[in-house]
């Protein structure tokens, strides 16, 4: 019942069984589309969003909403989480927390239409073609994490216009 730093020991593997790139590119009459994607598969996750998320929250600040389904309520409760009271306690580190993580994301997306096909010398062109890039576009995963934390997650998306005379 007494904690000590020195009674640690090493739980799970960081590393993957499974990790890797899939790609898809494809064109037809002027539409093309390219995906990238990543996989991982059988990583032990020590999910430090729920112990600072949700264990040692203060519930005078904004609190995950785990707080207020899955914690500790009244004498017999069976839950994963601790009761949550106005004095926090801290949980120490824990192999509690250790969840497999399977993970597949789309990393990259570029969508264009190439214009080609169409009479473009009556106007003008050589070649127009529009494109539209987004990288980031969804993750699913078998852990539920907050991205950001420590530094800003970011999603961007960009059109592009491209034109030859």
């Amino acid at each position: 019942y007494t904690w000590n730093s020195e009674d640690q020991i090493v739980g799970g593997d960081s590393n993957p069984k499974f990790r890797g790139n899939i790609g898809l590119t494809s064109e037809y009459q002027g539409i093309g589309i390219s995906c990238s994607f990543s996989y991982q598969w059988g990583e032990d996750y020590y999910n430090s969003t729920l112990v600072s998320r949700v264990e040692n929250v203060d519930v005078a600040y904004n609190v995950d909403r785990r707080v207020f389904e899955g914690t500790w309520q009244q004498a017999g409760d069976q839950t994963f989480f601790k009761r949550i009271t106005s004095t926090p306690t801290t949980t120490r580190p824990t192999t509690r927390f250790i969840e497999k993580k399977n993970e597949l994301s789309l990393a990259a997306l570029h969508l264009y239409y190439d214009f080609k096909h169409a009479n473009l010398k009556r106007y003008g062109l050589e070649r127009l073609k529009c494109s539209f890039y987004m990288n980031a576009v969804f993750k699913v995963s078998t852990v539920k994490t907050e991205r950001g934390l420590s530094y800003p997650f970011a999603r961007s998306a960009s059109l592009a216009l491209t034109a030859t005379f």
